[in-house]
């Protein structure tokens, strides 16, 4: 079975838009010829061509776009794997302010370390959004486009939807064709009404039978490849059966699984914060963890990050954790344009030492 296929994948997940597009844009298909490649490179060794016998995976991404930065780990393990035959390379576009905005690029690529372990570049003359992200008709974002060892485009879809590691795989082997790629939008379409079928399944049982509906998810997961997002989905869905249905002992431990298999995936752990913030019982604890571990692993600029872990620590009554990174966040904060927010924040700030001392 096809093991990184759409799940269910919710709306913020995806952002399923293409940003620029209007009036008349340079047009890319299958069988074109790849065009130039222009980037200022921030990671990995550079190329300057697209040599003919190698392929070559361009995805785009955005410093924004959580989703994106969540399936960049698997992409540096499919860049691994296929090293030999298939240069895999993410250039960041559609950036507010391209040239500007290459040091926030920088800052986060270099936070990652060996998490995005392959070639990493960035547009930041907005030529190529223009010349390959706009112009292959995207419908989500992140995108790719699959160069042929003939120097011509053999694919385009959305990396986080399909099965990358089949697709590569292949194009590896020369058998990348109209065909294959017919079968394998098939099997996908199957696989999502499989899966699909399973979750609500699994959601009506665990009301009456909740040890039940666990096996049920399990059983699918052992079926799914590590790193995609169909594992991440589905092991959400776990999370929240467990939330609604089983103690908080037990909901501690599922949620502790997931902390850990995505320890290194801040992007996957911000997600999974924000949902377990609004629980009841031990929620704001199960979200502390997961920011706090995600966090470690991003942008210490990151104010989303942040955000959670300071109002989780206070949720959870610990006043000086949730001082010491109201102190952090205000040093995130641009004294030129935002005064205002700096002195509520210092107030706030205030506040939270206060609480820390038992003077409130």
């Amino acid at each position: 079975m096809n093991s990184n296929r759409l799940l269910f994948v919710p709306a913020l997940l995806i952002a399923s838009f293409a940003f620029g597009q209007g009036g008349s844009r340079a047009t890319l298909k299958i069988g074109d010829p790849a065009p130039p490649l222009n980037v200022t490179w921030i990671k990995g060794e550079p190329f300057t061509e697209f040599k003919k016998g190698q392929s070559y995976l361009v995805e785009f991404w955005a410093t924004w776009c959580n989703p994106c930065k969540l399936i960049m780990p698997h992409l540096s393990t499919l860049a691994k794997k296929y090293e030999k035959d298939i240069t895999v390379v993410s250039v960041s576009v559609g950036e507010r302010e391209p040239n500007s905005n290459l040091p926030g690029v920088n800052r986060l690529i270099k936070s990652m370390g060996d998490i995005f372990d392959y070639r990493i570049a960035a547009d930041i003359d907005d030529k190529v959004n223009k010349q390959w992200y706009e112009a292959s008709n995207p419908t989500f974002f992140p995108w790719a486009v699959l160069i042929g060892k003939d120097g011509n485009v053999a694919w385009i879809g959305c990396p986080a939807v399909s099965d990358m590691d089949l697709i590569l795989g292949l194009e590896k082997s020369g058998k990348l064709n109209a065909e294959t790629i017919a079968a394998e939008k098939k099997a996908n379409e199957a696989q999502t009404q499989e899966i699909n079928a399973v979750k609500a399944q699994a959601e009506t049982l665990a009301k009456t039978d909740y040890p039940g509906a666990v096996k049920l998810l399990d059983a699918l997961l052992a079926k799914i490849e590590d790193g995609t997002l169909n594992k991440y989905n589905l092991m959400s869905a776990k999370c929240a059966l467990a939330f609604q249905n089983a103690s908080p002992e037990e909901a501690k431990k599922v949620t502790d699984e997931f902390i850990e298999t995505y320890a290194k995936n801040p992007a996957a752990l911000l997600y999974f914060a924000f949902s377990a913030a609004d629980r009841k019982g031990n929620g704001p604890a199960i979200a502390l963890k997961a920011a706090e571990t995600g966090y470690a692993y991003c942008d210490p600029m990151n104010k989303d990050f942040l955000g959670l872990i300071i109002n989780n620590s206070e949720k959870t009554g610990d006043y000086a954790k949730a001082a010491k990174y109201q102190a952090v966040l205000i040093t995130t904060m641009d004294p030129s344009k935002e005064a205002a927010k700096i002195a509520t924040a210092k107030q706030k700030l205030e506040g939270l030492e206060a609480k820390a001392m038992g003077k409130e």
